[in-house]
């Protein structure tokens, strides 16, 4: 359900599932967010940049690596409730 959720907001289901990775084991590399999906770290980089871009996931940089966390769970909720509501206007 939640990969339902998150692929409604129009991120895709890798995306989704490199959010809950890294929701689970908290503040993170790409790299090992990455062992953890399967999936390649360019890849999941390039993932985790555009969530961090939406505020999705949060960015901090420590000896010159990016490591992400979840931002706020709010953020998801406020923009399914923003991508709701402006879609009923249309």
């Amino acid at each position: 359900k939640f990969i339902q959720y998150f692929t409604s907001l129009g991120y895709t289901e890798n995306d989704a599932h490199i959010w809950k990775s890294l929701f689970s084991l908290g503040t993170q590399p790409a790299s090992v967010i990455a062992k953890e999906t399967g999936l390649e770290r360019t890849y999941v980089y390039k993932s985790l940049m555009k969530l961090s871009n939406d505020d999705v996931v949060s960015l901090t940089e420590k000896n010159g690596i990016k490591n992400f966390y979840v931002a706020t769970i709010f953020t998801i909720y406020i923009a399914s409730y923003l991508l709701y509501n402006i879609a009923s206007y249309i």
